[in-house]
């Protein structure tokens, strides 16, 4: 996809951020929607902690996760 974009003349920042989203999914170890953590809950549910999203924070150098959280029954 990226040698596309380079090949169609795509702007320069634009193929240079896909390139940094790719490293980033892949450097994460982890997928947007996986499951964290499980624990029981009430009535035989399951309280579920999951990804919401990342973000890299360029002064801390560090990835960054938000989560979610949703009671399965």
């Amino acid at each position: 996809m990226i040698i596309n974009m380079i090949i169609n003349r795509a702007p320069k920042r634009q193929w240079q951020l896909n390139i940094g989203t790719y490293f980033l999914k892949k450097g994460v170890g982890y997928e947007i929607g996986q499951i964290i953590k499980k624990e029981p809950f009430q009535n035989g549910s399951i309280k579920v902690t999951y990804i919401t999203g990342f973000t890299y924070d360029f002064g801390k150098n560090k990835v960054i996760h938000r989560t979610g959280v949703k009671v399965i029954k």
